[in-house]
């Protein structure tokens, strides 16, 4: 499986840790920059001596998305701004930190920071709706972000759209083992494809990177 990291200047230990834990690839995600140069430099010294495969992604505002497409292998939106214009914005791959962003809950539902339009709009647009364990661990109010949490799965099995779970860690003992995600998609009432879907979109990415024209590619 393909995990998620936050770096602090810590790249290595997470690429480490990563390594251990049997992981087949990691996304070292950064806020936006416009040079991203360092970033990739740092990435193909650490690839050299790492088992997983490295992959830059990007943490974008709406109007960062079309500076940031070929810059990075996966954009994701800025969890800062509205969560649903970032889902129907083109060219975002995916959405994180939701519930972390949404107003207090109501008397009958968890305001988790998606709603049934923004879940149809997310499957008919292809993107992923990602959910993190590490802020889940360090939160002091677990069992309500656990509420919010199991009602956006909820939202997305019904309407259909793709979510992936991951660590977002930004410290090694942050990061989780496949068994334990899959766990943890388990308890929010997702099945096991919520484990691959990053992969999948990874490898989407990749595919239309080297589109040349319908039906030819040039070689990765």
């Amino acid at each position: 499986m393909i995990d998620i990291a936050l770096p602090k200047g810590n790249e290595r230990e997470l690429v480490g840790m990563a390594e251990r834990l049997g992981h087949d690839g990691l996304v070292l995600l950064y806020p936006y920059r416009k040079d991203v140069a360092p970033l990739r430099t740092r990435i193909v010294s650490l690839q050299r001596t790492s088992r997983p495969v490295l992959h830059l992604g990007l943490s974008c505002r709406q109007d960062q998305l079309k500076d940031a497409r070929q810059k990075a292998d996966i954009l994701f939106g800025d969890p800062a701004q509205g969560a649903r214009l970032l889902i129907e914005a083109k060219g975002c791959d995916a959405v994180y930190g939701l519930p972390y962003h949404a107003r207090n809950d109501g008397i009958y539902h968890r305001a988790g920071g998606l709603d049934h339009v923004m879940a149809k709009a997310a499957a008919k647009g292809g993107t992923l709706i990602c959910i993190g364990l590490a802020p889940l661990v360090s939160t002091s109010s677990p069992a309500s972000l656990l509420a919010r949490l199991r009602q956006n799965v909820m939202l997305c099995r019904k309407y259909k759209a793709s979510y992936a779970v991951a660590s977002f860690a930004s410290a090694p003992y942050l990061l989780r083992g496949r068994a334990e995600l899959a766990a943890f998609a388990s308890v929010l009432g997702g099945d096991g494809a919520a484990v691959r879907a990053l992969a999948g979109k990874l490898s989407e990415n990749s595919r239309l990177k080297h589109r040349i024209t319908d039906g030819v590619y040039s070689k990765p």
